[in-house]
C-alpha cells in the first residue's frame, strides 16, 4: 500500500482527490510570497530569472464561474519573464501507478495566455542508486483567457514496476504547472483535483478542519505560548524544558524552527509526535517560554 493510500484510509471519509489544499483555503506560512519555496500549504513554487508573485486572492460574494461558492484561489503574477512554476508532491511516487488519472482545475489570467505544459513527474527519492525521473506532460493545451474556464485532462500515469527508490524516503509523485515563460503574466488557478479515472468529477470538499490536518503532516505552526519549568530546584541556571505535541503526527521528524522570550539556550529534540524544548535559564529569568515554532516534515 502506497504511503499516500495508507493515509487515505485512516480518513472516515473517502478521498477521492489526491491533492491536498485543492480549494487553497489553508496558508499557515502567510498569504504572499515572492521568494521560491512553500506558500499556500502544500504548494511550492520555483522561479528563475523570473520575478513572480504568488498570493492569496478571494472570490466575490456571489460569484457563479467557479460552482460552489469557494472562498479562495492561488494567484501567480509575473512581473519579469523567466522560468517559473508551481508544484505539489503527493507522498509516495507508487501512487496512482499504472492507473488512468484525470486532473480538472479553473484557471484565467489578466489577459489571453498559455500555460508552457501541466506535467506529472515521478520522483524516486535520493540517496543509494534511485531511478531517474519519470515525466509525462497531459496532452491538451491550456489556453486561458479573462474568465474562468475549467480545464480536464486524462492521463495513463507510468507503472514504478522495476524502478528503484532512493534512500531518502522522499519518493513522491508531482504535479507542475510550468507558467508562461516569455510574456508577463497573471495567472489564477482554482479547485485543483486529481482522482483515478478518464472523467472529471465535481471537486471534493472535505471539511476545512480535515484539510488542515491533512496539511499539517507536514507542515504546523505552533497556536500558543509554550510555558518552561525548571527541572532541577535551583536558583542558578535551572535546567527548564517544555514539549510541543504536534496537533498531528507528522512525515518524519521535522526541522524545527522557534524564538523564545528570553535567552535561555534552548535546544530542540524532534520526533514525528512531538518536539522537547530544553534550556539553562538565567538566573534573573522568571519565566521562559517558547513563543513561535514550525515544524516543517515537506518532502
Amino acid at each position: 500500500m502506497s504511503k499516500a493510500r495508507d493515509l487515505a484510509s485512516r480518513a472516515n471519509v473517502p478521498r477521492k482527490n489526491y491533492i491536498i489544499n485543492g480549494g487553497f483555503d489553508i496558508w499557515q506560512r502567510g498569504t504572499s510570497f515572492t521568494a521560491t519555496g512553500y506558500s499556500a500549504d502544500r504548494w511550492g513554487s520555483r522561479q528563475s530569472t523570473s520575478t513572480t508573485t504568488f498570493s492569496r486572492q478571494s472570490f466575490t460574494l456571489g460569484q457563479t464561474d467557479v460552482p460552489n461558492n469557494p472562498e479562495y484561489f492561488f494567484r501567480a503574477d509575473i512581473t519579469s519573464i523567466g522560468s517559473a512554476q508551481i508544484y505539489q508532491m503527493i507522498e509516495g511516487v507508487e501512487s496512482l501507478s499504472g492507473e488512468t488519472v484525470t486532473l480538472s482545475f479553473y484557471a484565467k489570467a489578466g489577459s489571453a495566455v498559455s500555460l508552457n505544459a501541466v506535467t506529472l513527474r515521478q520522483n524516486f527519492g535520493y540517496g543509494g542508486a534511485p531511478s531517474a525521473s519519470v515525466i509525462v506532460n497531459f496532452p491538451n493545451s491550456t489556453s486561458l483567457t479573462t474568465s474562468w474556464q475549467k480545464f480536464e485532462f486524462s492521463i495513463v500515469v507510468p507503472s514504478v514496476s522495476g524502478k528503484t527508490l532512493g534512500t531518502s524516503g522522499t519518493d513522491s509523485l508531482e504535479l507542475i504547472f510550468q507558467l508562461p515563460s516569455t510574456s508577463l503574466a497573471t495567472i489564477d488557478i482554482a479547485q485543483v483535483q486529481l482522482e483515478k479515472g478518464s472523467v472529471a468529477t465535481g471537486f471534493e470538499y472535505r471539511p476545512i478542519s480535515e484539510e488542515l490536518a491533512l496539511c499539517q503532516r507536514y507542515y504546523e505552526v505552533m497556536s500558543n505560548v509554550i510555558y518552561a519549568t525548571p527541572r532541577i530546584n535551583s536558583t542558578t541556571n535551572p535546567l527548564r524544558n517544555c514539549n510541543w505535541f504536534y496537533a498531528v503526527n507528522k512525515r518524519v521528524a521535522p526541522s524545527v524552527t522557534y524564538t523564545e522570550n528570553t535567552s535561555w539556550g534552548s535546544s530542540s529534540l524532534a520526533t514525528k509526535e512531538f518536539v522537547l524544548f530544553l534550556g539553562t535559564a538565567p538566573a534573573s529569568a522568571t519565566t521562559t517560554r517558547i513563543e513561535t515554532a514550525t515544524a516543517d516534515a515537506e518532502l
